[in-house]
């Protein structure tokens, strides 16, 4: 969490809310990751790409 300060100083979510955020994301990813290897969604990869990185980028800085 501390390398998320350096690019986003002073709009860096606070502690403890930038770690349950970061978690939440990473732990979501990886389930939605795990869903298409195992073909559980009709999702591209191109979607789960776009979704994502909407996903990060707008929890980074909410």
């Amino acid at each position: 969490m501390t390398q998320a300060r350096t690019p986003f100083g002073d709009r860096a979510l606070p502690t403890p809310r930038d770690e349950i955020s970061a978690r939440l994301l990473v732990g979501g990813q990886g389930e939605l990751i795990t869903a298409w290897l195992q073909a559980e969604t009709s999702a591209s990869i191109d979607d789960v790409v776009d979704e994502a990185t909407r996903w990060f980028t707008v929890g980074m800085h909410a």
